[in-house]
């Protein structure tokens, strides 16, 4: 089920994005899909050093973070509900019409990862209220499980975000 979930991020990343949408990353170039408001301020840099959480992924190093989203993964029972604190990479895809914004972190080797997928509210309008592809980001918010074609997913809900 892991790897199921790990493969289909992994292919999502190989996807072009949403069809018709055309999206230069942190910038305020959209198409109609992302319309930003000519007066929106993006969502000051929120301060999560601070915020406490069950799980505070922050607090370890590369390799724990790693073994630890991979745990969540395989005893998602043990985490739902239960808050995460959880610094890595941001990266973005979409599928089929429906946006995965997620956080992953990179192993001892750097030769694999394990990601987390995270869901803001409207405080966060993409692209203008998210960091650039690739860039450092910590992540804070609820854990949850739900389904998606098939497929048992995992991320964050409530999502503030940290760049």
């Amino acid at each position: 089920m892991k790897k199921t979930a790990v493969l289909l991020l992994t292919a999502l990343f190989l996807l072009p994005c949403c069809a018709a949408q055309t999206v230069t990353t942190h910038t305020k170039e959209t198409t109609a899909a992302y319309t930003v408001p000519a007066d929106f301020t993006p969502v000051p840099n929120t301060d999560l050093s601070s915020r406490t959480a069950d799980f505070d992924l922050t607090a370890l190093g590369t390799q724990m973070a790693y073994v630890q989203l991979s745990n969540m993964m395989l005893r998602p029972e043990d985490y739902i509900g239960k808050t995460v604190k959880l610094k890595g990479t941001f990266a973005h895809a979409c599928e089929e019409n429906k946006e995965f914004f997620v956080c992953y972190v990179m192993d001892a080797t750097a030769c694999c990862s394990q990601s987390l997928e995270f869901e803001t509210d409207e405080t966060y309008p993409f692209p203008a209220a998210y960091p650039a592809e690739q860039s450092g980001i910590t992540v804070y918010g609820t854990f949850d499980t739900y389904e998606y074609n098939g497929y048992k997913m995992y991320r964050l809900l409530h999502a503030e975000l940290m760049y």
